[in-house]
């Protein structure tokens, strides 16, 4: 329990009485030390005296009022959803969350797309039909777009097949804080979420050991990932 968020909670204004009590349980549930805050929506719901369809529409209009984040986690041994971990605006900056978010998700996307669309519009035909020797078998050109990003792209793509596209974007998020540019809480991270980042080269195991966070043995994770 954290009294400042709680504080924190019952001044906000303009909220329904049943969307502020929400608020008010989860900084309730909120860890002053850890920041750690992933209540169970059913006893959210019983605690609230509402549906958990209820919670779930009284959530969206907290994250629509700026005031809370989600993230999904899901279970390392079963793939099934864990706890949703909630972010407060109470002592996170969720502008710089939603910023970094979006950046992870655009890095990665339109890049695999690109460089397909640049391999698949060359064609082998007018080297052939100009009879240039050097340049006749496009299998032997020696002038290669660089592989940095396809690999980066196909490491991705074997993550989601291995880990699920949710735990990537997870673990997308995370990275960049792991690295050093934000906090992070170890208890945030689950274990397949890290695993989804050393499969995919976004952190080292070095940097999940600074900071507590578990993941499977490095090469238990790499045959999992090449799976």
């Amino acid at each position: 329990m954290s009294f400042n968020a709680t504080k924190w909670a019952i001044e906000q204004r303009g909220l329904k009485p049943g969307v502020k009590l929400l608020l008010w349980q989860l900084a309730d549930r909120h860890n002053k030390d850890t920041r750690r805050c992933d209540p169970s929506q059913e006893g959210l719901a019983a605690d609230c005296e509402i549906s958990r369809a209820t919670v779930n529409r009284y959530l969206d209009e907290l994250e629509r009022a700026n005031l809370i984040r989600r993230v999904q986690r899901s279970d390392p041994k079963t793939k099934r959803q864990d706890r949703t971990f909630y972010l407060l605006a109470f002592d996170t900056d969720l502008e710089a969350f939603d910023a970094d978010r979006a950046k992870s998700q655009n890095e990665t996307r339109p890049v695999s797309q690109i460089e397909t669309r640049a391999v698949s519009q060359k064609s082998p035909k007018p080297c052939l039909k100009n009879r240039q020797s050097r340049v006749s078998n496009c299998d032997t050109n020696p002038v290669r777009e660089p592989r940095k990003e396809p690999s980066r792209a196909h490491a991705r793509e074997a993550a989601i097949e291995a880990f699920g596209e949710g735990v990537v974007k997870t673990a997308e998020w995370w990275a960049p804080k792991v690295t050093g540019r934000g906090y992070v809480p170890s208890s945030a991270i689950a274990i397949d979420v890290a695993d989804a980042m050393i499969a995919m080269k976004l952190v080292t195991c070095d940097q999940l050991r600074s900071i507590s966070v578990t993941f499977t043995h490095p090469e238990k994770s790499a045959e999992r990932h090449e799976r």
